[in-house]
């Protein structure tokens, strides 16, 4: 349900009852969009929020970005790989997604959801796929950068969610062992294509948990390639987080380089409250702490709504 409804009367939630007059149209609208089944056909036909001050087209980048299907599932990779000429097939369709997140605003970011896949739960069969196309086409960047995602994520997956000194010793040198793994990978693939985004952004992570060194020339790789990039903005932000090390004051900065330049990428100013949706996740109340931190949000960015 969107906030706006949290600014209407309690009572006013049962169906029994009118909205009040002022969100009359807006509610109507929310529910005929409601209808629709496609994700991002409905996203698109959601009403704005009254009163917004929304970054024109912020709304439809973050409809667009998030709910176009993926190029491929894991399934249909590996359909591909087993057919004649298969690896060429791919090697053409992800490269033609990497062109068009530089030349289509419509397909910003495809390239790194479409590469996502190899993020599955599912390490040991996306792990398969991915050695598999490596192995059908060994100079693909493409194929390198999906190994790298299987491996950072068996890594991250191996340190688990506690803090450092709460996690096993033998849990964080597993994690190093696949990070290890995971930046050959990104670091092939890098030189291979260099301006194949899901690759540094990858190694940004990577650092941010485990060497200083590379996170920081990984950041300077990313923000060379695509100063504007979301995937890249939401790793410098991930790491402006004071549970990385990170501050407010920090968060802060991202946060105004982000609004700098959603001018050009309207979808990054999703980033302008992060620090706030940060301090809702660690409050101890719930619902009536985190609407009064959200309300006022939610006239300036859409996904606060």
């Amino acid at each position: 349900m969107s906030l706006a409804l949290s600014f209407v009367p309690a009572g006013a939630h049962a169906a029994a009852k009118q909205p009040p007059a002022e969100y009359a149209a807006y509610v109507a609208a929310m529910r005929k969009a409601d209808a629709i089944t496609d994700p991002l056909q409905r996203c698109l036909a959601y009403p704005d929020l009254p009163g917004n001050t929304w970054m024109p087209g912020a709304v439809k980048a973050r409809c667009t970005m998030f709910l176009t299907p993926v190029r491929y599932t894991l399934d249909q990779i590996d359909a591909t790989l087993k057919k004649p000429g298969g690896a060429a097939e791919l090697e053409a369709a992800f490269g033609a997604l990497l062109d068009a997140h530089f030349k289509e605003p419509a397909q910003r970011e495809q390239i790194n959801i479409a590469l996502t896949v190899f993020r599955d739960a599912d390490f040991d069969k996306a792990e398969r796929i991915a050695r598999a196309w490596r192995a059908a086409a060994p100079a693909s960047a493409f194929a390198r950068v999906a190994l790298g995602h299987v491996l950072a994520q068996r890594g991250w997956d191996a340190r688990g969610t506690e803090f450092a000194h709460k996690t096993p010793a033998e849990n964080l040198e597993k994690m190093r062992g696949y990070f290890v793994e995971a930046a050959q990978e990104y670091t092939a693939a890098l030189e291979g294509t260099s301006r194949l985004l899901p690759a540094c952004e990858g190694l940004m992570a990577i650092g941010r948990q485990s060497s200083d060194d590379l996170q920081t020339r990984a950041t300077e790789r990313c923000v060379y390639i695509d100063p504007t990039s979301f995937y890249v903005v939401e790793e410098l932000m991930n790491a402006a987080e004071p549970r990385w090390g990170g501050s407010e004051e920090a968060m802060q900065s991202v946060a105004a380089y982000a609004l700098e330049k959603a001018a050009i990428n309207p979808v990054l100013s999703v980033f302008a409250f992060h620090s706030a949706y940060y301090e809702i996740e660690r409050m101890d109340d719930g619902d009536d702490q985190a609407i009064a931190v959200l309300a006022p949000a939610a006239k300036q960015v859409p996904n606060a709504a």
